[in-house]
């Protein structure tokens, strides 16, 4: 299920202010380690507003999940793109770019070599070794859904499936793709303890 709603936040203009005062990081320099393209803020920005929507989108309560949840993200060109799956359970992203390049929002890949069109984050590295899939080889893939970068566009989906930001563009934080993660559960066991914003 890909859930796609325009206008997402009531107050837009308001996140995208908070959005460009944030200090953004690579993720070895937020986590120590290799992980997402560009960069991503320390804050961790989750409305009571976005879950109780978020929640309504997916039919049922969500949580929210990791410790990636919320935080705003850009990305230039110069950022690599390739299909991949993420651990959490459920996510979603927030374009916030005003620039608003339509062909720059989030793509859906099937694999052409075993036709899957999502699988398990947690065996990831051990499916990939065993498949013979190549995650940076766009001739085994095929795009299968593709879902345009309007601003304030959310597009939620399970975690499990294939995706991938369909470009990134841009040289610089002023000229890249800014747009904001969710990372999300239905287990309240597994929730991560970040704050919610009422």
């Amino acid at each position: 299920m890909i859930i796609v709603e325009d206008w997402f936040y009531d107050n837009p203009e308001q996140v995208y202010d908070l959005a460009l005062k944030q200090e953004y990081k690579t993720c070895e320099e937020l986590t120590g380690a290799k992980g997402f393209s560009g960069k991503r803020t320390e804050l961790e920005y989750v409305t009571e507003e976005a879950i109780d929507k978020l929640s309504r989108y997916f039919g049922r309560q969500v949580y929210p999940h990791g410790n990636m949840c919320g935080r705003f993200q850009v990305c230039t060109s110069m950022d690599k793109t390739f299909p991949h799956t993420d651990v959490d359970p459920l996510a979603a992203v927030v374009f916030l770019d005003r620039k608003q390049p339509v062909n720059a929002g989030t793509s859906f890949y099937r694999n052409k070599i075993d036709n899957s069109l999502e699988i398990s984050s947690e065996d990831i590295n051990k499916y990939v070794v065993e498949s013979g899939i190549n995650l940076f080889d766009k001739t085994q893939w095929e795009e299968v859904a593709r879902i345009g970068l309007l601003f304030n566009r959310l597009v939620a989906y399970p975690g499990t499936l294939w995706h991938d930001a369909t470009n990134y563009y841009g040289h610089s934080f002023e000229s890249g793709r800014l747009f904001q993660v969710f990372f999300l559960t239905y287990d309240k066991n597994q929730a991560s303890n970040v704050e919610i914003i009422k």
